[in-house]
């Protein structure tokens, strides 16, 4: 079973995962499963860094990532 906790689908059993002091990199963090991973990461206490296409696109996400007091990073990946 599962809920919904500010946008971000958690399991009511999960165990409590601390990433203090860790750097996550997530990829196709714009949008998806990616901005949910970039959510979870940060609320597990992680600093994230952001694999994005569009810089523009990611602005969103920082500031909320902004707003939870994580320091995230964003970088445009070029695609070949």
């Amino acid at each position: 079973m599962s809920f919904i906790e500010g946008g971000i689908a958690m399991r009511k059993n999960a165990p409590d995962v601390s990433l203090d002091g860790k750097v996550t990199l997530v990829t196709g963090a714009s949008r998806g499963i990616g901005r949910a991973c970039a959510l979870a990461c940060a609320a597990a206490g992680s600093d994230i860094v952001l694999g994005v296409r569009d810089v523009a696109a990611s602005a969103g996400l920082i500031a909320e990532l902004e707003d939870r007091r994580s320091d995230p990073a964003s970088t445009c990946f070029d695609r070949y």
